[in-house]
Parts: C-alpha cells; sequence; structure tokens
C-alpha cells in the first residue's frame, strides 16, 4: 500500500471511449492516437504508458495488460511525490508529461546527486529488474512543473514479465540502453562550481510560490557535502547572490531564478 506517497487527486476516471453507436471502443482504436507528443497532459491512462520510453511502440495487447495495474496521478509544482528515505520499491513511477526533480543520496558518502527528470522516464524500473529487496532508499523525487505521473505496482509488473515476454522484452531492452549510454564516455567531467549548485539545487524547497533553502549550511560544510574545497563553495554562493539569482534571508537563501541555477548545475 502506498501510504507514504503524497498522492493528488486522480486525474480521471477510467472509462474506454465509446463508438457513434454506443459499443465500447476496441483496445487498437483508443491507441491508434497515441497524442501528447507537444508535451501535454495525456487524457487516458493508455496515452500516458505510451509516453514512456520503455513502452512507446508497444503493441495494444501490452498496453491493455498493463493497466490493471497502473494508475494515472496528477501533481502540481511544488508536489513532494516521494519524501526522502521513504521509497521501498512497491511502485515505479512513470513521468508522462512535465518535469520533476530526483534527488538521491549514497549511503557511503553522503553526495548528492540532483537529476531532472523529463517525459518518458520509468524510475525504479532497474532495482525490481535486479530483484532488489524492497527498503527504503535515500531517494526523493519533487515536482517542478504541474505533471502527470503513471504509477505501477511493481509486483504486479513483475508478475506479467514472468508471464507474458511481450512486456518483458521492452523492458529489458529499456535497461540494456540505459546500461549503454550510463557506460558511454562523458563528454566532460563536473567540476567542483557545478557540485556546488547541484548541492545547492537538492537544498530548495518550494514553499508557496518562492522557492527557499530553509538552511543555508556554511561554506565548508557546503564545500564538504559537494566535494569542494571551501573557497569554491563561498564562490558559487557569492556568484549566486551577486547575479541576483538568489539572496540572503538568514539563516536561509531564497532563489529568485530557478532556471537560471538549473542551468548553473547542470
Amino acid at each position: 500500500m502506498l501510504h507514504f506517497y503524497r498522492k493528488a487527486k486522480p486525474l480521471w476516471s477510467y472509462t474506454r471511449p465509446c463508438n457513434k453507436d454506443g459499443s465500447l471502443m476496441s483496445p487498437l482504436s483508443v491507441n491508434a492516437e497515441p497524442g501528447c507528443k507537444d508535451g501535454t497532459a495525456p487524457a487516458t491512462l493508455e496515452q500516458a504508458i505510451r509516453q514512456l520510453d520503455c513502452f512507446a511502440g508497444c503493441d495494444a495487447s501490452v498496453v491493455m495488460a498493463l493497466l490493471p495495474h497502473a494508475d494515472l496521478i496528477q501533481y502540481q509544482a511544488g508536489d513532494t511525490i516521494i519524501a526522502l528515505g521513504q521509497y521501498d520499491g512497491a511502485a515505479l513511477f512513470g513521468l508522462a508529461a512535465g518535469e520533476a526533480r530526483l534527488t538521491k543520496a549514497t549511503a557511503a558518502t553522503g553526495d548528492i546527486d540532483v537529476q531532472d527528470v523529463d517525459p518518458g522516464k520509468l524510475i525504479g524500473l532497474a532495482p525490481v529488474l535486479a530483484g532488489y529487496g524492497l527498503g527504503p532508499q535515500a531517494l526523493s523525487l519533487v515536482a517542478t512543473t504541474d505533471l502527470s505521473m503513471v504509477l505501477i505496482d511493481a509486483s504486479g509488473l513483475m508478475g506479467l514479465a514472468h508471464e507474458n515476454m511481450d512486456v518483458a522484452k521492452p523492458l529489458l531492452r529499456h535497461c540494456a540502453a540505459e546500461l549503454v549510454r550510463s557506460e558511454a564516455p562523458m563528454d566532460e567531467e563536473i567540476g567542483p562550481e557545478r557540485r556546488v549548485y547541484r548541492h545547492v539545487l537538492g537544498l530548495v524547497e518550494r514553499r508557496g510560490e518562492a522557492f527557499i533553502v530553509p538552511q543555508m549550511p556554511r561554506h565548508a560544510a557546503l564545500g564538504e557535502m559537494a566535494g569542494a574545497p571551501d573557497r569554491v563553495a563561498a564562490a558559487a554562493v557569492a556568484h549566486l547572490i551577486s547575479t541576483k539569482i538568489a539572496h540572503r534571508e538568514f539563516p536561509g537563501l531564497v532563489i529568485a531564478e530557478m532556471e537560471s541555477l538549473r542551468a548553473l548545475a547542470y
């Protein structure tokens, strides 16, 4: 039971569209118009599932098999979808439309990795396929825009994959493609300044219409957390303030231009 997720109101109540004579459309005709390529919110769960990279181009039978194990949820910008440390792998989260921010912390060093999540991403697939046991994981997911999210029951998905190779193949193909991309040479090494900006970005919380870091770490602590020298952390914060991307309101930091901060971080 996903009691620990802040679940917004369902975007829709699923009913299959009807033909002009009142009969139910077949699954194939429902899926004939995938839509949503312009970034708008999907109108149905079927459309939303097709927006996920791993299920794009799948047969209608695969999408229909997933419907009983999935739900389409709408979140507003600033909503916490997964709170840090409360994700146990019981569900997978697929971003159908909108943008989100995924923050991960490594157990050994406590380093923070902040990633922008684009539409099509399915979060939590690799650990489920690897058969890792359930347990709290150090990650959080926050909506940075209004978005549509597909929640897929992990046990239900794995049951389908064991029974139906048409379901298993796109999952395995997607994980293999992700592995290839992760092992590709990086264009550039992430510098210490960028690591500081990424860490600051990971500390940002939305309060109403404002984006703030409630308790801004001292430069030495910020540098240590980001793996950067104190002077680099101090210079990075000074740059945010001098360029009016942020301003201090002790003990915190108010971010005036989130897009500019993201640009510095990525």
